[in-house]
């Protein structure tokens, strides 16, 4: 499966500039396309497109994009549980790029990731951070994921019962996104238990399609 890489100018859209913070330098990685290195996500979805938008440096968004479609496909319950598989992936590729960040400190960055997968006529989305899904369905738009922002009151309550605060939009100050891969280089935002305010766990949504 093909990827692709163009750095923003504004680091992604993780960052938009308010405090000086750590989200300038990211870029975007795509991911899509029928061949490549994982055959069963070809072979066994009809289509697998996965968008990673980088901030703090290009690392994050590239080792996601290299490890999240294997950590899918090789999941021997890929793809009849297929929320609980994507949902595994996510955090399977934080915790190795965890492990990967404590052999090389040059690596620290994140970046928020969305999976678009099509399994028999289901078309599966999973989100983790502010890249957007939408599906065109007789000329309408609907949406497939939502921003994880830390001010939306979801994730205001999960960041606070974590021991997160919220300043002028930002989590911890720092972020301006909830959901994320990476960012271990931050202290106070996530432990290995995965009960930091900052949560790589994505969120799915599921259509069928017509």
């Amino acid at each position: 499966m093909a990827g692709n890489f163009g750095g923003g100018e504004d680091g992604g859209s993780s960052g938009d500039g308010k405090p000086p913070n750590p989200l300038s330098g990211g870029g975007r990685l795509s991911f899509g396309g029928g061949n490549g290195s994982s055959p069963r996500l070809p072979t066994l979805a009809r289509h697998a497109s996965l968008v990673f938008d980088g901030h703090g440096g290009r690392h994050a968004a590239e080792f996601a994009c290299s490890n999240l479609p294997r950590f899918i496909s090789e999941d021997v319950d890929f793809p009849e549980e297929i929320e609980r598989v994507v949902a595994s992936a996510f955090l399977q590729t934080d915790t190795a790029f965890a492990d990967a960040c404590s052999a090389d400190s040059a690596l620290a960055s994140g970046t928020t990731a969305l999976a678009a997968l099509i399994i028999g006529r289901s078309l599966v989305v999973a989100n983790a951070g502010d890249c957007r899904a939408v599906l065109c369905r007789r000329g309408k738009a609907i949406e497939m994921s939502r921003d994880h922002k830390p001010a939306c009151s979801v994730e205001k309550k999960r960041i606070e019962a974590s021991g997160g605060y919220i300043y002028d939009g930002y989590l911890n100050g720092l972020l301006n996104v909830a959901r994320a891969i990476g960012d271990w280089h931050m202290e106070g935002l996530k432990d290995r238990n995965g009960m930091g305010p900052l949560s790589a766990v994505p969120e799915v949504m599921q259509s069928k399609c017509s």
